[in-house]
């Protein structure tokens, strides 16, 4: 087991969401036309570097815990460390937008193997609500193929249940049913077919 006192004490987890709530202020107080819908970024690769720097964890885990006890956010159960990050450094933001906002940062995690820069990353998914759309898609994709195989399951079910139907059907008529069905249709030896 991994003590969290050891390398995130409170005095540390306070100064890195201090510096986080320094960038959100400053993204926040971003004005320019056309700049405003971008200014976030700044404070989202921030996030993810405090994130990636945690991961995703038991300590990961601890660490949350201890940012919704520090901060008295109202998290919710199991809500992961990306959401109590953003709960704790943003303040009055939107819930939706956080949300939103933890997608698509799950979703860069998600992704890393296959990236080198964020920003261009980030770029060539469509933006943060691109991040957030591919990983409510691939999510939803999952849902939709474990349905159509547990579908499948219950279809092979079904026939396996009416073979078994069948062959008992079989075992229990004569032998001679079993082996010339088509020649005994009723099931009576003695009545030839027509």
């Amino acid at each position: 087991m991994i003590d969290i006192k050891c390398k995130y004490t409170d005095r540390r987890i306070k100064r890195k969401i201090r510096g986080l709530r320094r960038v959100f202020e400053e993204c926040d107080r971003e004005r320019r036309p056309g700049q405003r819908r971008f200014a976030h970024r700044d404070y989202l690769e921030a996030v993810y570097a405090f994130f990636s720097e945690i991961g995703a964890g038991v300590l990961g885990t601890e660490v949350a815990k201890r940012l919704t006890e520090i901060y008295h956010v109202p998290g919710q159960e199991n809500a992961g460390l990306i959401r109590a990050i953003i709960d704790a450094s943003a303040s009055n933001l939107d819930p939706k937008m956080a949300s939103r906002w933890t997608r698509a940062l799950k979703f860069i995690w998600r992704e890393r193997q296959h990236w080198t820069d964020w920003r261009a990353f980030v770029d060539s998914n469509d933006g943060i609500a691109g991040c957030a759309q591919a990983i409510a898609k691939a999510r939803k994709d999952s849902r939709a193929d474990a349905a159509q195989r547990a579908n499948r399951d219950i279809i092979a079910a079904k026939e396996m249940a009416g073979m078994r139907k069948r062959l008992m059907l079989t075992a229990t008529g004569s032998s001679a049913l079993a082996k010339w069905p088509l020649t005994f249709p009723t099931g009576n030896r003695l009545t030839p077919t027509k």
